[in-house]
């Protein structure tokens, strides 16, 4: 951009007297998109009781259309509430992944709270979301 400077009461020298200056202005990209989890935020998943620790049960996936850390997703596995027995699988923070934590699993449905979030370098923009994964673990063999 180029920037015309002018004197508000001209000169008794010059009265015309004017200059250019060149000035380049960066626009830096604000946090202002939530990690959106695609095809929706409700996953359901089945797997064995005796699945072996390790195992990928399944994959959430968020995306953020921000542009560097404001665009960069992490995930992490959220407790239901204080009381709530341990939960037997986690989430990988960088691929979404959900794999089994310990085995035998108990035969049932489990619900799961995985949180996508951005990684802004203020941590008070920090915006996420948050998906529901239904794992029903059924006996070995159904």
């Amino acid at each position: 951009m180029r920037v015309l400077a002018r004197e508000k009461t001209p000169s008794v020298v010059n009265p015309n007297s004017e200059s250019f200056v060149n000035v380049e202005v960066t626009l830096l990209d604000a946090n202002d998109n939530n990690p959106t989890f695609v095809p929706s935020n409700l996953y359901e998943f089945t797997i064995s009781n005796v699945a072996p620790v390790g195992h990928i049960v399944g994959k959430v996936e968020a995306m953020d259309p921000d542009l560097g850390r404001n665009g960069m997703v992490l995930y992490e596995l959220k407790r239901g509430n204080k009381t709530s027995h341990s939960v037997p699988f986690i989430v990988q923070p960088k691929t979404g992944e959900i794999r089994i934590a310990e085995s035998p699993i108990g035969v049932g449905r489990k619900a799961l709270f995985v949180e996508a979030s951005d990684q802004p370098t203020n941590p008070s923009e920090r915006r996420f979301s948050l998906a529901v994964v239904t794992i029903d673990v059924v006996v070995s063999g159904t």
